[in-house]
């Protein structure tokens, strides 16, 4: 498996952050939205997921269960506090990692595929404060039955209007990571 780290620009960083890209992507696209967590003081990590960017395996049955497995040997390298970000596949597989016990302080998720979201999934994602943040276009993913999964949980909701489903490569990408940035230092700051 491959990761890549960007440090903090300032020492030490008061939180760690791991970005799980979705499916057909890699850690490498995720350096414009590194570059600003980075600027405020957060250590970031990507994860090439089996099969993606630099890590070898099969892309064509992507098993979050077993990506999960090595979030949580990353994870184990880091310091803490630390936070998981998840698009899409990524976001699955962070699901996939907390239900099966994955401890992290925070977890942002976007693209959000309503069949990961199982109901022992969300008891867990509501102990730790968990973002779901989400395109009110996302054909990929719609919304619709995503918020019917989770339902009234105690969980954040945050839908972007005229944004699709690849909320960090979109125009409003900018917004989108300030949310992350405000979310993470409501949580973990």
């Amino acid at each position: 498996m491959h990761y890549r780290s960007w440090p903090a620009g300032t020492t030490p960083a008061w939180c760690d952050l791991v970005i799980v890209h979705g499916r057909g992507q890699h850690s490498a696209l995720y350096h414009h939205v590194a570059r600003r967590l980075t600027g405020a003081g957060i250590a970031v990590h990507g994860l090439d997921l089996a099969g993606h960017g630099l890590s070898e395996g099969d892309t064509e049955r992507p098993d979050p269960s077993v990506s999960a497995g090595d979030l949580r040997l990353l994870a184990g390298t880091l310091g803490r506090p630390r936070a998981v970000l998840g698009h899409s596949l990524g976001a699955a597989t962070v699901i996939a990692d907390v239900a099966t016990g994955g401890t992290w302080e925070a977890a942002i998720l976007c693209g959000t595929p309503a069949k990961a979201v199982g109901p022992e999934a969300l008891d867990r994602l509501t102990a730790l404060p968990t973002l779901f943040v989400h395109g009110a276009d996302d054909r990929m993913t719609p919304l619709d039955p995503l918020l019917d999964a989770i339902g009234d949980r105690a969980v954040a909701v945050e839908v972007f209007p005229d944004a699709g489903h690849d909320l960090f490569h979109e125009p409003i990408e900018r917004r989108v990571t300030a949310r992350v940035l405000d979310f993470l230092r409501a949580t973990v700051g």
